[in-house]
């Protein structure tokens, strides 16, 4: 993601725009569930100094409606009999063919891929997609340091499990994360970075937001409220826009969300109520890390462990006998059921 956000600061710094909407892919690099990667995107959010940046994904299930994978196929048309150089103007080999040092090989290959993204760029810049225009804008190789040199001991830090290393030798990152929470609100599937009106604050009071109502919208939005007119469906967002929504509702902003999953209210902060953790062990840093505390999940004390499948009711040991048994004799439950036929 710290690469990432390197190339997307170019776009928004070109876009010129105080609000930015980031609609990516559920991977590993791109996921909001990472600390690693909000912290990234918060950079990116002071850095370019915008009012608001909402970063989502669709939820698994639902990514075959992401507008982006449906760009593919009419942009890969527009590219139908183009040829990319892999050389240089006025050479006849590409970089890696030529006698060259490893620094000079690596600068030409630059050279090649900056020409490359500059002719996909004309092939692509002012085409259309569901009556919207497209916008490319291409992030010369040159400019691919990371924005912020420090992302090993970002990493460092986030990773660190004592709580006086983190008060001591972390102390300023300990006070960028408390910074960070403040301006954050996350969903299951989202996150939103806005700035607050507080003149105090180091981020906003030399750069107040350009929009006052911008920070009570953001709450609001994607947060799933059933619908009175229709029952069984959700508000829309002019419903949401117009109604006023119960406060208690606007409150838990997973309560009625489909994608919820058991257990969500262990995985929250009782004094971030912004705030919503995939698991325990981001619940446990975030403690250690914002209120000098750590939250540890109590488990029930069991005397075995035994199978549910009707009938059997046997007790093992250890959980790794009982999962044995079941394979054993055949009584695996397939997830999300609450019984199987026995074969």
């Amino acid at each position: 993601m710290a690469k990432h956000v390197s190339d997307l600061k170019a776009v928004v710094e070109e876009a010129k725009k105080p609000c930015v909407s980031l609609l990516m892919d559920n991977g590993p690099d791109q996921t909001i569930k990472s600390d690693k990667n909000v912290f990234a995107l918060w950079r990116l959010f002071t850095t370019c100094k915008l009012d608001t940046l909402t970063a989502g994904h669709y939820a698994p299930g639902d990514s075959a409606q992401n507008p982006i994978e449906h760009q593919w196929s009419p942009r890969s048309r527009d590219l139908v009999g183009v040829y990319l150089s892999p050389c240089l103007p006025g050479e006849d080999k590409p970089p890696a063919a030529q006698k060259l040092t490893p620094d000079e090989t690596d600068e030409k290959e630059k050279q090649v891929y900056d020409l490359a993204i500059a002719r996909l760029n004309s092939f692509w810049d002012g085409k259309s997609y569901d009556g919207f225009n497209v916008s490319s804008i291409g992030v010369p190789c040159a400019g691919e340091k990371l924005m912020f040199s420090d992302w090993e001991t970002v990493e460092s830090f986030l990773q660190c499990h004592s709580n006086a290393t983190l008060h001591s030798i972390y102390s300023d990152y300990v006070a960028e994360y408390k910074l960070l929470v403040k301006h954050l609100q996350n969903k299951i599937h989202m996150l939103v970075f806005s700035k607050c009106h507080d003149i105090t604050c180091p981020n906003c009071g030399e750069n107040p937001p350009l929009s006052h109502t911008w920070k009570n919208l953001s709450k609001r939005v994607f947060t799933p409220i059933p619908s009175d007119l229709i029952p069984g469906s959700f508000r829309t967002y002019l419903e949401m826009k117009t109604g006023a929504a119960p406060a208690t509702l606007l409150d838990d902003h997973t309560k009625h969300c489909p994608s919820t999953a058991c257990g969500v209210e262990a995985l929250r902060c009782t004094s971030c109520i912004n705030l919503l953790f995939m698991s325990q062990a981001a619940l446990e840093r975030h403690c250690k890390i914002c209120h000098n505390t750590s939250k540890k999940r109590k488990r029930a004390k069991t005397t075995g462990h035994t199978c549910t499948f009707e009938g059997c009711n046997l007790i093992f040991t250890t959980n790794y006998q009982l999962t044995k048994h079941k394979k054993t004799e055949g009584h695996m439950c397939k997830r999300g059921r609450q019984s199987v036929k026995q074969l």
